[in-house]
């Protein structure tokens, strides 16, 4: 057991168990005990969302409830490479539940329910000036005190974002989950064999939800429920995946939870699609069925099978390259040769599901974007360094740190926290954990104050690494 979860156990917490606090187990399939994948709304975690137009196009950006001071901090919170502003739910139901702040959660580019002009343009130059631009217009002249906190691309933007002229003296703090330089960069070679190895289609949200944590993207089922929907489309609409979950049925899916929907919704554009997701016994089945299931159903059923001890499931992520990772690239990597379709991407039979009815894809094709890769994260440690905000830096590994943060965190140049049986989506995981230790980096540095739930945590005694 490690200090901080000591720490945990021995604070005086309120009778509230947190909706986040546990992993998901996972049932085989075919279990009669089967799982609830049924999509959650974002409305149950952030009070609104806003779409701010900026000359580039149209970015979502969704909010926690105001703070009751203005000079009450904003997390401003900016997701990897594939996510979305939602992966920050729980994390934001966790942390403002502990000191007086706002989370301000931004779809990147290209991802979520941002729309620009230039999707394809995901330069580490554009993504910064992006950021720019919708903070310039949230808070107009006079902003309140921000501290970036980025998650794996999200944190390698962040760190330059806090570099800028143009926002550099509204920063007051700056957090990095997961990302390396060093480490990164060695591991940018792997990814492509990796994204060569997940489906292309779905043909469910559930049948995503459900491949999200066999597959160990992420471990936490309730944030996979939350944040999985805003990054896959429905084929046949050509909408994010969200939309559909307000007007979701519970006589269609006994287990689907009620439309929730509270807090002020007028700034926010969302379209309802008219289609309705499959959730019906008899697809429930066709997962189940083991006589006659295709390939890539039997490929993520293997997977599964190390998903049931946390500790096992490992993913390629970009702050590792172990023999662990590239073991888990050749299981899920398939043949270059599987045939495409022409719109360029692979066929039915590369998804998950009944291949006769694939109605989700990806919201973004990863593997297009590997130009941007070093673009991203070169000299990303040295920057990080010399950042005249303070800086935390946390991680899924101790060894994690390439040379230059090692040499950095031994002279005290930045806060380190590794947080452990997580996988790369730390924040998704352990949303709990990640929220005390930001919190307790808030308030060490003096930016708010404890909520009085935070108050019994000890937050600013937290331990560091």
């Amino acid at each position: 057991m490690s200090s901080l979860q000591k720490s945990i156990m021995k604070s005086k917490l309120p009778p509230r168990v947190p909706r986040s606090s546990g992993i998901a187990k996972l049932a085989p399939f075919g279990s009669s005990r089967r799982k609830d994948y049924s999509p959650v709304s974002w409305k149950q975690y952030f009070e609104r969302c806003v779409d701010v137009e900026t000359e580039a196009g149209t970015f979502r950006v969704y909010l926690s409830p105001e703070p009751d001071h203005p000079s009450r901090p904003r997390i401003f919170t900016l997701h990897g490479g594939g996510y979305s502003g939602l992966s920050w739910s729980l994390f934001t139901e966790e942390i403002t539940n502990m000191i007086h702040c706002q989370v301000v959660s931004m779809d990147i580019r290209g991802h979520g329910e941002t729309k620009v002009k230039d999707p394809d343009d995901l330069s580490i130059e554009t993504l910064v000036r992006d950021v720019e631009q919708v903070i310039q217009k949230l808070y107009d002249e006079e902003p309140p005190p921000i501290v970036l906190l980025g998650h794996s691309m999200g944190g390698a933007i962040a760190v330059r974002a806090a570099h800028s002229p143009v926002i550099e003296h509204y920063i007051h703090g700056i957090a990095v989950i997961d990302v390396v330089e060093g480490t990164a960069m060695e591991s940018l070679a792997s990814m492509q064999g990796f994204l060569r190895g997940r489906p292309t289609h779905f043909k469910s949200i559930e049948h995503a939800i459900e491949w999200c944590i066999r597959s160990g993207q992420v471990r936490n089922l309730e944030s996979a429920k939350v944040s999985m929907p805003s990054q896959i489309l429905n084929v046949q609409t050509g909408k994010l995946a969200i939309n559909e979950v307000d007007t979701y049925k519970k006589e269609d899916n006994p287990r689907a939870p009620e439309p929730t929907r509270h807090g002020p919704h007028a700034n926010c554009i969302t379209e309802e699609s008219d289609e309705e997701s499959d959730t019906s016994e008899a697809s429930e089945a066709k997962l189940a069925r083991t006589d006659s299931e295709s390939e890539d159903t039997k490929l993520t059923r293997t997977n599964s099978t190390n998903s049931e001890n946390e500790d096992n499931t490992k993913l390629p992520r970009l702050d590792s390259t172990s023999d662990d990772a590239e073991a888990s690239n050749a299981k899920l990597a398939r043949s270059d040769s599987t045939e495409k379709d022409q719109t360029g991407t692979f066929a039915v039979p590369n998804a998950v599901g009944d291949g006769a009815s694939m109605k989700y894809k990806w919201r973004i094709e990863l593997s297009r974007t590997e130009s941007h890769w070093e673009g991203w994260f070169g000299g990303l440690s040295s920057a990080f360094l010399h950042t005249r905000a303070p800086r935390l830096l946390l991680l899924a590994s101790v060894d994690g740190l390439d040379r230059e943060l090692t040499v950095g965190q031994m002279q005290g140049k930045f806060q380190m926290q590794v947080l452990t049986r997580c996988g790369h989506a730390v924040h998704e995981d352990t949303p709990g954990e990640v929220a005390r230790v930001v919190a307790s980096f808030i308030l060490r540095h003096r930016l708010t104050t404890a909520t009085e739930n935070g108050e019994h945590m000890h937050l600013v005694s937290a331990p560091g690494c």
